[in-house]
């Protein structure tokens, strides 16, 4: 059965995303740092390093071929000195946009002071379609296989790519379900239209 509430806008999602996005590094944060206190001079060298590579690359130092020999063991070292704060991230996610949003019968802060909520298309929201629906938009899948793959220390050439591979679909699925929503009659992402939820208005 369909949803027959007034659909939110993209702007009213777009301002509950930002919040939301702020909650979650702001919680991120805090719980991370007594993990990550002693790795920050090792994250902020690797990054500059990384940094530095990049600017060589665009600004035609260096050619695409040493671009690709250095950037994806410079990436993988960043990835595992961050560790800690990727599998703090993660658990924040699930706890934040699942668990949280499911008990409070679809909504996030964000969504709270918005006045919007997601809700299914069939019935009652279930947890299954919000672990679902959050694992398609956000990158909580991806952060997972990221931690998985240096689990297995499959080397930096294949994390790399791997890793690369799978955002490069996150962002194309991001960006069509950004076009559906604002675009749509119906004003559904893909996520949304794969999942049977909608946005609404309270």
């Amino acid at each position: 059965m369909e949803n027959k509430g007034k659909k939110a806008r993209f702007i009213e999602r777009l301002l509950a995303y930002f919040i939301d996005f702020v909650v979650v590094v702001i919680l991120s944060t805090i719980l991370s740092y007594p993990f990550t206190a002693n790795s920050v001079e090792n994250v902020q060298k690797i990054s500059s390093e990384m940094d530095s590579l990049t600017e060589q690359f665009y600004s035609n130092e260096i050619d695409a071929k040493t671009y690709m020999l250095e950037a994806p063991s410079l990436s993988y070292e960043l990835s595992k000195v961050q560790g800690a704060t990727t599998l703090i991230t993660i658990f924040i996610y699930i706890m934040y946009y699942i668990v949280f949003q499911f008990y409070n019968k679809g909504q996030t802060i964000g969504k709270k002071l918005l006045k919007i909520k997601v809700v299914s298309n069939n019935g009652d929201l279930t947890m299954n379609q919000l672990i679902l629906r959050e694992l398609l938009i956000y990158n909580i899948l991806i952060a997972m296989i990221e931690v998985t793959l240096m689990s297995f220390n499959v080397g930096s050439f294949t994390y790399f790519y791997v890793v690369g591979t799978l955002e490069f679909i996150q962002i194309i699925f991001v960006l069509i379900s950004v076009f559906m929503i604002m675009f749509s009659k119906n004003t559904r992402g893909l996520h949304d239209c794969i999942v049977k939820t909608d946005v609404v208005k309270i």
